[in-house]
């Protein structure tokens, strides 16, 4: 599978079309939201997508806007993590009684079966958006709100972890099929780690008693 465009609102000429095309984009291959861009701003955007098993990556490039993931849009039971890497721009995220703010390099992980704000301050952004099934971050992380909307930043490997999905990107044509569900899997993976240092310590998880210095010490080793 490759990196399709889903959709593109500079084909679209009218704002009220390009608004709707946007939300129904969005509904289709994700899950509900109240979009509202901000006013006086035409809104402009892009959105490429590919799915590997159970994960999804997007790159999404948009105008300042507005999300919310409101209780009654949660009744359409799109129950999914998702991970977002900011590459440009600023996000402030509203969850779980957490407000956070992403600037490019950092990533947090945040739950569609939890209200949500999300307010997107630039007039441009750049961001990956990546669908994690839940249970394989709960394998690590134990299940439960304490990793959403915990934002890693620089020392904790975030850009290191955004540097690795841009050059996957940029690289992406040229791996075969395999390669690019195995390196997508790997990100994935190192995320999820990253976020288990943060939140317990490097050493271990506690819901897995892996000792993740080993894990990433055997890893760091092979690069030369």
């Amino acid at each position: 599978m490759t990196i399709s465009p889903l959709i593109d609102l500079d084909d679209l000429l009218s704002p009220a079309d390009r608004t709707s095309a946007w939300r129904r984009t969005i509904k289709d291959n994700y899950f509900g939201l109240d979009i509202t861009f901000k006013h006086g701003r035409k809104p402009a955007g892009s959105i490429a997508y590919a799915r590997f098993g159970e994960i999804d990556i997007s790159a999404i490039e948009s105008v300042a806007q507005h999300h919310a993931r409101t209780p009654s849009l949660i009744a359409d039971n799109a129950d999914r993590l998702f991970a977002m890497i900011q590459l440009r721009g600023r996000v402030t995220v509203q969850q779980n009684g957490r407000e956070r703010t992403l600037h490019p390099g950092s990533l947090a992980i945040y739950d569609s079966a939890v209200p949500y704000e999300a307010d997107f301050t630039d007039d441009e952004h750049q961001i990956f958006c990546i669908q994690i099934p839940r249970q394989r971050v709960d394998a690590v992380l134990g299940a439960g709100p304490h990793y959403t909307n915990v934002v890693l930043d620089e020392e904790r490997g975030s850009t290191v972890i955004a540097a690795y999905f841009r050059d996957f990107a940029r690289r992406f044509e040229n791996l075969s099929l395999d390669h690019r569900a195995q390196m997508t899997a790997c990100g994935v993976e190192f995320m999820i780690d990253a976020l288990a240092g943060k939140l317990f310590g490097l050493r271990t998880s506690p819901c897995i008693g892996a000792d993740l210095t080993t894990s990433w010490t055997s890893w760091s080793s092979k690069i030369v």
